[in-house]
C-alpha cells in the first residue's frame, strides 16, 4: 500500500511540475535571418537586424498591403546584449537568432578585434552556432541590405543558398 501511495504522489507532482517556464509564443518572436555587427568611431557597438515580416512571406505580391518580406531595425549600445535589448524594443518583440543564417562583420569591427563578439555569440543559448560569417567591406555597410536579391525575400536566405 505504501509502494502504491508513493507511486501515485511521484505521479502528481511530476505532473504538477512539468511544463515550459520561459515559454514564449511564436507571434511573440523577431525572427532573425541575419545581422550586421560593427563599431562606432566613439567604440559603441553598432547591429542591424534582419527580422522576417511573417505578414508578408508566403505571398506573391508581398503581403495583402504590399509590405516587405523583411524588416531591418538597427540599434547602438556600449554592448551586443544592450543593442540587442534596444532592437527588442523598437519591435516589440523578443529577438531570436536561432534560424540565423549570416553574420556580417565590418571591415571596421574586424580591425578592432571580434573577440567578444564572438565571446558572445559562443556563450548566447539561442544564437545558431552554424552561421556563416561574411567580411563586408564598403563605405557603408547597412547599404547591403538595399540590394535587390533576385528571388530570395530575405538577404541572409539568400546568401547562405549561394
Amino acid at each position: 500500500m505504501r509502494k502504491i501511495f508513493c507511486i501515485i504522489i511521484a505521479i502528481i507532482i511530476t505532473a504538477i511540475t512539468a511544463g515550459c517556464w520561459d515559454r514564449i509564443e511564436a507571434k511573440q518572436l523577431g525572427i532573425v535571418s541575419s545581422i550586421l555587427y560593427d563599431i562606432t568611431e566613439d567604440d559603441e557597438y553598432y547591429i542591424i537586424v534582419e527580422i522576417r515580416n511573417p505578414s508578408a512571406i508566403g505571398s506573391n505580391t508581398g503581403g495583402s498591403s504590399g509590405e516587405s518580406p523583411r524588416v531591418t531595425v538597427s540599434a547602438t549600445a556600449e554592448s551586443f546584449p544592450e543593442a540587442l535589448r534596444k532592437v527588442s524594443i523598437v519591435l516589440e518583440r523578443t529577438v531570436f537568432g536561432g534560424h540565423n543564417k549570416v553574420r556580417f562583420i565590418t571591415e571596421n569591427h574586424a580591425k578592432k578585434g571580434v573577440f567578444k563578439l564572438f565571446d558572445y555569440t559562443s556563450r548566447d543559448f539561442i544564437a545558431d552556432e552554424r552561421t556563416f560569417m561574411v567580411m563586408v567591406k564598403a563605405e557603408e555597410p547597412k547599404s547591403i541590405y538595399e540590394v535587390k536579391i533576385g528571388l530570395s525575400d530575405l538577404l541572409g536566405q539568400h546568401i547562405r543558398d549561394l
